[in-house]
């Protein structure tokens, strides 16, 4: 999940927390088998939009993408 910061107060960063337990995502997801949820469990992550705008900033964007990298310091740059 990309998101702004990983303030323990924000809902999505709470929500995450959760879903890292199988028990948990098991109640959001009971149509999945329980094994594919443990990978699923395993594989979440939260990456916020400054960290990435960091990895990519050695990207010569081509000018399609100009707009991914204009909203990207709009997100990183919001007050």
């Amino acid at each position: 999940m990309f998101v702004r910061d990983q303030t323990a107060t924000r809902a999505y960063v709470q929500l995450m927390e959760r879903y890292r337990s199988v028990s948990e995502l098991n109640r959001a997801l009971p149509h999945r088998e329980a094994a594919r949820l443990v990978s699923v469990c395993a594989d979440l992550v939260v990456v916020i939009w400054a960290d990435l705008l960091n990895l990519l900033s050695s990207v010569s964007w081509r000018s399609r993408e100009k707009d991914v990298e204009l909203e990207l310091r709009r997100r990183v740059t919001l007050p």
